[in-house]
């Protein structure tokens, strides 16, 4: 049996602290990537 995977997610949001607490907080996901130059 395979396994899939998931190796990124780009998410767009309005709020961008808010969502990032969400995910890092809530479902314990870490932030890889961020770049202030393109919000």
């Amino acid at each position: 049996m395979s396994t899939m995977q998931i190796g990124y997610v780009n998410v767009f949001v309005s709020d961008l602290e808010r969502a990032i607490s969400f995910y890092r907080d809530k479902l314990k996901l870490s932030l890889q990537f961020s770049s202030p130059d393109h919000g």
